[in-house]
């Protein structure tokens, strides 16, 4: 009898150990799926970030490039040629560069309404421009081979991604348009 209670201490050790090994084993696959999850969230993220400063940088390009006449490019050439904003210096940034914030929420009121599916991103833009201003800048020819960059950031979470375009100005007396330059 003596010995049947030792096999059966035995049995429950070993049955004890089993359970612990396959314990031990679920809570690592347990921590593989969440690490994974994880990554897979992060990618997902960092993606949808990049396609939303891809998507908006293409849609600026078409106003800037298709029509010298969009509200875009109006303000561009007038806040240039009137001297409101002035050639990027990496001292004064704040200063020569133009920023502006794009509503991505469904609750905000604004031109670029993007809807609900893109909550909790932030989209962001910023123009400089550099080149040298030839004769005394009195003209739109003046500005003629200017370089304008537009910067497009997408930010969620701890997320981005950054869209950089160039586009060299062609100008004369009569007019003013935008062509793609890249550098």
């Amino acid at each position: 009898m003596n010995t049947m209670k030792s096999k059966k201490g035995e049995a429950m050790i070993v049955v004890m150990a089993i359970l612990a090994i396959l314990t031990a084993l679920g809570l690592t696959l347990l921590l593989s799926a969440s690490t994974l999850l994880g990554a897979a969230k992060k990618e997902s993220l960092n993606k949808r970030c990049q396609v939303l400063a891809v998507s908006f940088s293409k849609q600026t390009e078409k106003e800037l490039l298709d029509n010298e006449n969009s509200n875009i490019n109006k303000y561009i050439k007038e806040e240039i040629v009137a001297k409101r904003w002035l050639p990027y210096d990496q001292d004064n940034k704040k200063e020569t560069t133009k920023e502006f914030t794009i509503a991505t929420g469904s609750n905000d009121n604004s031109l670029y309404e993007l809807g609900h599916y893109l909550e909790g991103y932030n989209l962001a833009s910023s123009m400089s421009w550099s080149g040298r201003v030839q004769g005394d800048g009195t003209s739109s020819g003046d500005y003629n081979g200017i370089i304008i960059t537009v910067n497009i950031i997408a930010t969620k979470d701890k997320e981005s991604f950054q869209a950089v375009n160039h586009y060299k100005v062609l100008a004369n007396d009569s007019s003013w348009s935008l062509e793609r330059e890249d550098k």
